[in-house]
């Protein structure tokens, strides 16, 4: 499943963009073509969304910032191994959770 979400993302985002993100960062597109996962290709794709660096981009782009500004009642499911949401991003926010 993670392989098959990061081909796909290469597939559709990079590859089918490749002429403007080379353009724009030619190293930052050849970093991201070499990615092993998932996480380590949004650390060389942060350029492509206006930041400085992968760190500066999950500082300020990651979801789980924004959820305690929901008032409504809600249930999280989230696999252990999903490759795009990690079980501690919940965990360190003193949220309640069971496995």
């Amino acid at each position: 499943y993670r392989q098959m979400c990061l081909s796909s993302t290469k597939s559709k985002f990079l590859m089918e963009n490749e002429v403007v993100l080379r353009k724009f960062n030619p190293e930052a597109y050849e970093k991201a073509m070499e990615a092993q996962d998932l996480q380590e290709l949004l650390l060389h794709v942060a350029p492509f969304a206006g930041y400085s660096s992968g760190k500066e981009y999950f500082e300020h782009e990651n979801p789980v910032l924004y959820a305690p500004q929901v008032r409504t009642p809600c249930l999280i499911i989230n696999a252990m191994d999903d490759p795009l949401t990690v079980p501690t991003s919940t965990r360190t926010r003193g949220w309640s959770y069971f496995c």
